[in-house]
């Protein structure tokens, strides 16, 4: 009876290594926007549907991020841009559902970002920046009144800024 071992090397065991910890570390992140979310003062009640979309999509990430740990058993190639896409996509949705642009979780974009760049360069975390920023700057857009003083953007403005550093310098 021959049994078949898949051969592998350092890159494949480099590579797994830093699946799983991408994956812990969106446990890690889940955690800490579940926290950030229940302690914000200007949160909605447990019982309205404004608390409840975002604990929702906190539980399609834990769920998303148990599936991923599943996937990781069967060395499936996609992987690792379909979590960059997913993550940004989770970020998404976790903020326009927590305040939109109000929302204190942007910070939060730092994740995808880093890890896009980690894996895949600095222009691939710059690309997701610019994706998570252009969102971002939508959503701020549509909730702006026609006459807008311009000095209220300047906080929208440092938080481009700083998303858009992050891609650059992790890449480097």
């Amino acid at each position: 009876m021959e049994t078949r071992m898949t051969r592998r090397t350092f890159r494949t065991n480099t590579y797994t290594q830093v699946d799983w910890l991408v994956c812990n570390l969106r446990w890690l992140l889940l955690l800490c926007v579940g926290i950030v979310l229940l302690l914000n003062p200007s949160r909605a009640a447990m019982s309205d549907v404004h608390m409840l979309l975002p604990l929702g999509l906190l539980l399609g990430g834990a769920v998303y991020n148990l599936l991923v740990m599943v996937l990781l058993a069967f060395d499936v190639p996609a992987l690792p841009l379909l979590t960059v896409v997913i993550d940004s996509l989770l970020l998404l949705g976790l903020i326009i559902t927590s305040g939109g642009a109000r929302s204190s979780l942007l910070f939060f974009g730092l994740f995808p970002i880093i890890t896009a760049a980690l894996r895949f360069g600095w222009l691939a975390g710059l690309v997701a920046a610019v994706s998570i920023v252009v969102a971002y700057s939508v959503m701020v857009w549509r909730t702006l009144p026609s006459q807008t003083d311009p000095t209220k953007l300047a906080p929208v403005l440092f938080n481009a800024v700083i998303l858009l550093l992050a891609a650059v310098l992790t890449g480097c």
